[in-house]
């Protein structure tokens, strides 16, 4: 190590450990299994609760538990200490939709390079200008290392590396949350764009371990970042004390306060722990659907996402090296949907300075910033568009290491305005044959979020979709005496300027009316005589033949079959006296099957 790479070192160590008296160290042992911290957890409501914060604080007051959290948009619930009796009662509760485990994760440092106070904003005139035009074509140059190499690496389609990184937005106008251990604000390469809009330990939000303060420079800053001119909003849901852990209840609350307080066009990169979680990843899918992109990082496992928590993000973000290997720590599978450069990564660091770390924490905020500049480009649009719009213009073929069903794709950035492909049509059919049809139509579900009513032989057109992108199609409304053919849900490649179409053949069959049985009254025998049970049936369907068995209730039964329907006719011994349950069932000739019961009382 050089002796100025030891002063810069020991002068960050001297800030960490006088800053609010704390000293960062490695994040200690998890609670538990996977994480799961005792008597903590994360409490779901039905969409139908009105006022999931009363409904909360009553629950938890009724319980005899501490509130922690309280959710309202991104999704209906609360977080709370409670004991474990409580939670059996509340898994109880109908307004419940489901209760899980509240986890703590941590961030441990993946390879630290040492930090710099050395900034170079390199631009065309040594400067990069705060005020820079998005109609003009700027182009930076990489300092003596060829750092920040991930910039240089995305706005080109192939190596050897250029030495520069060529843009002509920088984002002005869109607002990039950054829900991780806060941001350093002060730090001049943000140029007074950083600010903190949550904390949830209720603090100043301010870094003090510098993961947030690295993934927002990538994000935003003047020399390291993507997206040159976006607004940088700390959402701290971490390391209040700085020490890198984390809960998934805290992450949620962050998530919740965006989706709720958001300015648009907004775009977000949000910390992901490893564990599953339906709440987190449900809340991560709504902030998504409001209209705010969502990057995330795939984790650093070297292991399938589609197993981890990152696997339930909608754009989970793969790490890739200088030389375009897959990052051996990345994570892979067909959950995740990108690379982006996440190793030896340069960025804005604590009080002023600079760091070099690798993960794909530091992948997931190219992306970030990519979405950022396409918001300002094209102005706002769906998360889905956006999403598109990045994998279309991605650059295929060029990661090697890559595993198996991963997708092969590295981030791209145009260094000028790719439009999206023009938009295309989507036509649904419907075909219904058989008995007993529907006397309504059904309902045709687009992506989730647009329907139309069609008829039972009918067609509609959804107009307007991404264009070269994939669309969910779901036909709901079939009744129970109805299948369709492959299932009600479809997915469908739309072409840009053209029109697919999504057909569903719907048969239908007689419902199948089971028999009616009459075992007839209670009734008492003496022992030793025998008993004759008269049992009589009818089917309104008159699927005949019907097999029959009567159970005597002793352990024994009697089987048969009628060709027609009426009376049932058998006998039978018993060797003890008591009371038996006696029933007959019948069962049609399409498997429906009808039963009744009666005592019998043997005596003596």
């Amino acid at each position: 190590m050089s002796a100025a790479r030891a002063v810069a070192l020991t002068v960050l160590v001297a800030f960490w450990a006088c800053r609010d008296a704390l000293t960062p160290t490695q994040p200690g042992p998890r609670n538990g299994a996977n994480g799961v911290i005792p008597g903590q957890y994360i409490v779901v409501f039905r969409d139908s609760v009105a006022d999931p914060v009363g409904l909360a604080q009553s629950l938890v007051n009724a319980q005899g538990g501490t509130l922690l959290h309280s959710y309202t948009r991104a999704l209906k619930g609360f977080a709370a200490r409670l004991p474990d009796a409580a939670v059996a009662a509340l898994r109880q509760d109908a307004l419940i939709a489901y209760v899980e485990p509240d986890r703590e994760d941590s961030v441990p440092r993946t390879r630290l390079m040492g930090a710099s106070s050395d900034l170079q904003r390199l631009g065309p005139m040594g400067v990069v200008e705060p005020d820079r035009a998005v109609s003009m074509s700027v182009t930076q140059q990489m300092d003596a290392n060829g750092d920040p190499w991930g910039l240089d690496r995305i706005d080109q389609r192939a190596l050897p590396l250029s030495g520069t990184y060529t843009y002509t937005s920088t984002g002005a106008g869109v607002h990039v949350y950054i829900m991780d251990s806060g941001i350093w604000t002060a730090h001049p390469d943000f140029e007074h764009r950083a600010d903190i809009v949550y904390d949830y330990a209720g603090g100043t939000g301010q870094d003090c371990y510098g993961h947030g303060t690295l993934v927002a420079g990538i994000v935003g800053a003047a020399t390291y970042g993507v997206a040159k001119g976006v607004f940088l909003h700390g959402v701290r849901v971490w390391s209040a004390d700085c020490r890198g852990t984390f809960t998934t209840s805290d992450i949620i609350a962050g998530i919740d306060w965006v989706t709720a307080n958001h300015q648009s066009p907004a775009v977000a990169n949000v910390l992901m722990q490893s564990e599953p979680s339906t709440a987190l990843a449900t809340a991560i899918q709504r902030l998504w659907a409001s209209g705010v992109f969502v990057a995330t990082a795939a984790g650093n496992d070297n292991a399938d996402a589609c197993q981890l928590a990152p696997g339930q993000a909608p754009f989970a973000v793969a790490a890739s090296t200088k030389s375009d290997a897959k990052g051996a720590f990345s994570n892979w599978g067909q959950c995740v949907k990108i690379y982006a450069p996440g190793e030896l990564i340069q960025s804005t660091w604590l009080n002023g300075q600079t760091s070099i770390e690798t993960g794909t924490s530091f992948a997931a905020p190219h992306v970030a910033g990519v979405a950022a500049l396409y918001k300002a480009t094209f102005g706002d649009a769906s998360s889905d568009v956006v999403a598109n719009w990045i994998l279309n213009n991605a650059t295929a073929g060029v990661i090697t290491g890559n595993r198996p069903g991963t997708p092969n794709l590295l981030l791209y950035s145009p260094a000028g305005p790719v439009p999206p492909p023009p938009p295309g049509n989507l036509k649904v059919t419907t075909s219904t044959s058989g008995s007993n049809l529907p006397t309504s139509g059904y309902t045709v579900t687009v992506d989730g979020t647009t329907s139309q009513a069609i008829g039972i032989n009918d067609s509609v057109t959804f107009t307007g979709l991404s264009g070269n992108s994939s669309h969910s199609v779901v036909l709901s409304g079939v009744p129970g005496n109805c299948t369709v053919s492959g299932g009600n849900s479809q997915t469908v490649t739309v072409p840009s300027g053209g029109t697919a179409t999504a057909p569903f053949a719907v048969s239908c069959t007689t419902p199948n009316t089971p028999p009616t049985v009459d075992a007839g009254p209670n009734a008492s025998v003496v022992l030793g005589l025998g008993y004759t049970e008269s049992a009589t049936f009818s089917d309104p369907d008159n699927d005949g033949p019907w097999s029959y068995t009567i159970a005597w209730g002793d352990g024994s039964s009697s089987t048969g079959s009628a060709s027609s329907q009426g009376t049932i006719i058998a006998m039978h011994d018993y060797l003890l006296l008591g009371s038996y349950t006696i029933t007959v069932t019948v069962v049609d000739s399409r498997g429906a099957s009808g039963s009744a019961s009666k005592v019998l009382t043997v005596m003596m």
